[in-house]
C-alpha cells in the first residue's frame, strides 16, 4: 500500500494539461518520434485507448507522471504499457519508485504480459525499464523518421522472479 501522502488517481483535465506543459524533454521527443504532433495530443490519445490509466503524485502533491495500459489482446492477456513523466520526477525519485512498485503488480494482474517500445535515445527510460524488470531488446527503426526504438517485455512471472531474487531487472 502506498503511504498516505502518495497517491494515484484518475487523471483530470488539469493533470493532463499540466503534464503536457511540464513533460520531460526526452518524453516529449519520444512522443514526436511516434508521430504525435504535441505532448497534449499524445497524452489524450494514449488515455483514450487505455483500459487502466492513472496520474501519480509525489508526497507534496506534485504531478509525477500519467501512465496506463492499452489492451493489445484481451484473449492473450497482453497490454501495451506507457508512461509519460514530468520534470518533478527528477526531484521526487523515491516517490516515483514507490508508485511504480505499487502500480506494476496491479497492471500485471490485469495484463500478465506487458510490452511497448522505448526511444533508444532516451537512455534514462531504457535503464528504468531494466530496473523495473523489463527485458529490453536491441533497437529497431520504428519512429516516423526511422528513429531507433527498443522493444520491451515484462511478464507477471518474470516480474515475480525479479522481486523474489531481491534485485532489479538487468535483462
Amino acid at each position: 500500500m502506498l503511504p498516505a501522502e502518495l497517491k494515484t488517481a484518475s487523471p483530470t483535465r488539469a493533470d493532463v494539461e499540466l503534464l503536457a506543459h511540464r513533460m520531460r524533454a526526452d518524453d516529449r521527443r519520444e512522443c514526436e518520434a511516434t508521430g504525435y504532433p504535441d505532448a497534449l495530443t499524445a497524452l489524450q490519445r494514449s488515455m483514450d485507448v487505455s483500459s487502466y490509466c492513472r496520474a501519480a503524485f509525489a508526497r507534496d502533491g506534485e504531478l509525477l507522471a500519467i501512465f496506463g495500459v492499452t489492451p493489445m489482446s484481451m484473449l492473450s492477456g497482453r497490454g501495451v504499457v506507457w508512461a509519460l513523466t514530468s520534470d518533478a520526477v527528477e526531484t521526487h525519485k523515491a516517490d516515483f519508485v514507490a508508485v511504480v512498485e505499487q502500480e506494476v503488480p496491479k497492471i500485471l494482474d490485469l495484463y500478465p504480459v506487458l510490452c511497448n517500445a522505448i526511444d533508444a535515445r532516451y537512455q534514462r527510460a531504457v535503464k528504468w525499464a531494466r530496473r523495473v524488470g523489463f527485458t529490453v531488446f536491441p533497437a529497431l527503426p520504428r519512429g516516423v523518421r526511422g528513429e531507433p526504438f527498443c522493444p520491451i517485455l515484462l511478464t507477471k512471472e518474470g516480474f515475480a522472479h525479479v522481486r523474489r531474487a531481491g534485485h532489479r531487472g538487468n535483462h
